[in-house]
């Protein structure tokens, strides 16, 4: 499954408290709960920002740090940064070692750094 790392994602937190992934979901739903084991769904996808197709990965920040520059790219303040267990497949090409593509992962909790 890949080098198992903690690492950072952001999520959306509903006002109810379920926690949504941000674009896509497993298994047919956005919602994804803490201490639950996720799997990537692989298949080929598309970069945004270059149109160049790469494996697809549950993505997820190296440092908390980066996550909260990520963050201020958002207008809504119903997200924030979870501590995961990621399960390390390999870096987003085009993320210059920021971003890790995984395999799968384990919401930890709520980043309160």
């Amino acid at each position: 499954m890949g080098e198992t790392m903690r690492l950072y994602k952001i999520f959306e937190v509903k006002p109810d408290g379920r926690i949504m992934n941000l674009f896509h979901g497993f298994n047919g739903s956005r919602e994804v709960k803490i201490g639950v084991e996720y799997k990537n769904e692989d298949k080929l996808i598309r970069d945004g920002g270059n149109n160049n197709y790469y494996k697809s990965g549950i993505h997820a920040h190296y440092s908390p740090e980066f996550s909260k520059k990520w963050l201020k790219r958002f207008d809504s303040t119903n997200r924030k940064i979870f501590e995961i267990e990621g399960f390390v497949r390999e870096n987003k090409a085009t993320s210059d070692g920021k971003v890790a593509l995984c395999s799968g992962m384990i919401i930890i909790k709520e980043y309160k750094g």
